[in-house]
C-alpha cells in the first residue's frame, strides 16, 4: 500500500486510474490534485506533472489514463473535455477535444484504452458513445 491523502508528492486526492508500464512503474491520475503521479511497483514516488488549469500540461480533473506500446501516456479530463498526450517522462506532446456532441467533442470524458494497433477508444459518457482515434 502507498499514497495517502494529501497534496505532497506521493500523496493523492481521489486517484481515478492506474496503469503500469513495461518496467512495472505505476502511473496514477490524481483527480483532486489535478496531476499525474508515477511510482515504482514498490510504491516509491518517482515523479509527477500537471497542475490545475486549461493550458498544455495542465488538468481539470484528470480521470482516464492509457499507455501505448511506444511509452506515450494519454490522459482524459472531465473538466476540460479533452485528451492530452505526453511522453513517458511527462513532457507534453499534443492535445485534442472540447465540449460538445460532434465527432472529436466530448461530454463528461472518462475512460480510455489503447488497442494493439495503437488506436484509442474513449468513453464519452454524457454523449452515450465510444469514440475511436488513430493518433498516428
Amino acid at each position: 500500500m502507498f499514497g495517502g491523502y494529501g497534496r505532497a508528492p506521493g500523496q493523492m486526492n481521489r486517484p481515478e486510474a492506474a496503469k503500469s508500464d513495461r518496467q512495472g512503474n505505476i502511473f496514477v491520475t490524481d483527480l483532486g490534485n489535478h496531476r499525474i503521479q508515477v511510482f515504482t511497483s514498490e510504491g516509491e514516488f518517482l515523479r509527477m506533472w500537471g497542475k490545475e488549469g486549461s493550458g498544455p500540461g495542465e488538468f481539470r480533473k484528470p480521470c482516464g489514463l492509457a499507455l501505448d506500446q511506444e511509452g506515450y501516456v494519454y490522459v482524459t479530463e472531465v473538466g476540460n473535455n479533452r485528451i492530452q498526450k505526453f511522453d513517458h517522462e511527462g513532457n507534453f506532446v499534443c492535445m485534442w477535444g472540447k465540449g460538445g456532441r460532434r465527432p472529436g467533442e466530448f461530454g463528461n470524458l472518462h475512460g480510455i484504452i489503447v488497442d494493439a494497433s495503437g488506436d484509442l477508444y474513449v468513453a464519452d459518457t454524457a454523449n452515450h458513445r465510444i469514440q475511436k482515434f488513430s493518433p498516428r
